[in-house]
């Protein structure tokens, strides 16, 4: 009964549809870049903004890099496994981190070239209503973008962050109903509780059958 209980809880939350994705990256499609602005260099109009699904269009080194971010996602089926920090935020707003999924895979880059700076960002996109975190992916690494909020404005879902490096970065969203803390801590005791009383049931039976013997 407990293994089964365990089962019907967890797969209930299952998130992903093919690996760490919710679905294809948003259909192929990029978030609308509203804004983006780097006050150490006067580029105008430099942020370029990819899908996935556009990477041919991407210059090699780029291409390359949102491929293997791509392969990593896919490679896992509960997100944390290539982001930890994740776990944590997850945690903190009450999600299972089984309900993590990435909804928009996209590279941002200037073109201008790599200028140094920090780069004010805002984005558009329709999967923003669920939005959990934004991971970067950089020089083979996975960070958490902390200052990434979402913001109404004009009836719209706007994604607002900064950050000193550009390249891929993936939208992650709740795909699952959000479960309070104290809920946990009810679904925790009820497990315990099932475990102790299976775990008593089993030391009778295992008493029973050394007395048998003992007294056959």
């Amino acid at each position: 009964m407990l293994s089964l209980l365990v089962f019907s809880l967890t797969f209930s939350s299952f998130a992903a549809d093919i690996g760490g994705f919710l679905e294809s990256p948003s259909a192929k499609r990029a978030p609308t870049l509203v804004s983006g602005s780097n006050p150490d260099h006067d580029c105008e109009d430099g942020l370029i903004i990819t899908a996935y699904g556009d990477r041919d269009q991407l210059p090699e080194e780029l291409r390359k890099a949102i491929e293997e971010f791509y392969t990593k996602i896919m490679g896992v089926k509960n997100l944390v496994g290539i982001c930890p920090e994740l776990r944590e935020l997850a945690n903190s707003q009450g999600i299972p981190t089984a309900n993590l999924a990435v909804s928009d895979l996209f590279d941002i880059h200037d073109k201008c070239g790599d200028v140094e700076g920090t780069f004010d960002i805002v984005l558009k996109a329709t999967t923003l209503e669920n939005f959990v975190g934004l991971v970067h992916y950089t020089d083979g690494e996975f960070e958490l973008i902390k200052n990434a909020k979402v913001e109404e404005i004009d009836g719209e879902l706007h994604l607002k962050f900064s950050t000193d490096g550009l390249s891929p970065f993936a939208v992650v969203v709740n795909t699952g109903d959000v479960i309070e803390q104290k809920d946990n801590s009810v679904i925790i005791g009820v497990l315990a509780t099932i475990a102790i009383a299976e775990g008593a049931a089993l030391v009778a039976i295992l008493i029973k059958f050394i007395l048998s013997k003992k007294l056959g």
